[in-house]
C-alpha cells in the first residue's frame, strides 16, 4: 500500500490487468474491496478507467456492491461523470437504486447533464 493507501488493486485496475486483480482479489487479500485514503474502491477506479472486464469481475466479487467514496460518490457517480455508459448498463444488473446523492447532493443524473 502507498502512501495514499493505493493497493496493487487499485493500480491493476487503473493500469487494465485484469489477471493481476483476479490473482490478488481471489488468492492474496481478504479485504475483497480495499479503499484508498479517498475512499475509493477498485469498482470506483474501473469505472473512471472505463475497464469493463475489470468492473464486471469486481462486482461478481465484492460485497457491497454500491460503495461510496469520502465524497459520497459511487461508482456510477463516476461512471455517468465520465460517459462511461457501458458501466453504467452494467450496474442496472447489480442496483435497484441508481440515482443516490453524493454527499454535496448530485447524482448521477445530474452529473450527465
Amino acid at each position: 500500500m502507498t502512501i495514499k493507501g493505493v493497493t496493487p488493486v487499485h493500480l491493476a485496475a487503473a493500469n487494465k490487468q485484469l489477471s493481476v486483480c483476479q490473482y490478488y482479489i481471489l488468492d492474496r487479500i481478504e479485504d475483497k474491496s480495499p479503499k484508498n485514503n479517498n475512499g475509493s474502491t477498485t469498482l470506483h477506479v474501473a469505472a473512471k478507467c472505463r475497464h469493463l472486464e475489470i468492473f464486471s469481475f469486481m462486482m461478481n466479487i465484492v460485497d457491497d456492491k454500491n460503495p461510496r467514496n469520502n465524497m459520497g460518490l459511487t461508482q456510477i457517480h463516476i461512471a455517468a461523470f465520465g460517459g462511461h455508459l457501458e458501466i453504467c448498463e452494467n450496474n442496472m444488473e447489480y442496483l435497484t437504486d441508481m440515482n443516490q446523492s453524493a454527499n454535496d447532493g448530485r447524482t448521477p443524473l445530474n452529473l450527465v447533464a
